[in-house]
């Protein structure tokens, strides 16, 4: 799990000011390897399951208004080339808590994760 603080500028409605505000990311990812792993897991099929939450934490009035701003949720196959390499595909479900309509976007993502 991993959590840091962003600093953004979001541009205000009809003004074209941009305001600052800052939010807490909060990203959780977990691998499953899908061949038996006795020690560990270096080559082979895998799947992936990671939820990335992302909260209004100062000024959330310059940006939607609201606590949760984004919640993205991801679910992927992926196959491990090496100790260091990862190549996945997946699909995202990204939800979106607007300003004034919120939204849901439907993704199909491909990584490529290294490791040092």
């Amino acid at each position: 799990m991993l959590s840091g603080l962003e600093q953004r500028f979001v541009e205000r409605q009809n003004s074209g000011d941009r305001l600052l505000s800052q939010r807490l990311r909060h990203f959780a990812r977990g691998v499953i390897p899908l061949k038996d792993t006795q020690a560990s897991f270096t080559v082979g099929p895998f799947v992936a399951l990671q939820n990335e939450l992302l909260f209004n934490v100062q000024h959330e009035q310059n940006a939607n208004g609201k606590l949760l701003d984004q919640n993205r949720l991801l679910l992927g196959a992926g196959y491990r080339l090496s100790r260091g390499v990862d190549a996945e595909l997946g699909y995202v479900n990204q939800y979106v808590n607007g300003r004034t309509v919120d939204s849901m976007n439907h993704i199909v993502q491909f990584g490529l994760y290294s490791r040092f």
